[in-house]
């Protein structure tokens, strides 16, 4: 795809998105860091 680079999911400061329901374990993840990093300021 000549230097596209797709991801699973995209993260942008208090974003946080996948491109379909097969990200959705991805995502979970990503969310899960998302609050344990706000939870520790």
């Amino acid at each position: 795809m000549g230097g596209l680079n797709i991801k699973e999911i995209v993260v942008d400061e208090n974003l946080i998105t996948s491109r379909s329901p097969y990200g959705l374990p991805a995502f979970c993840k990503e969310i899960i860091k998302f609050f344990e990093r706000r939870r520790a300021r």
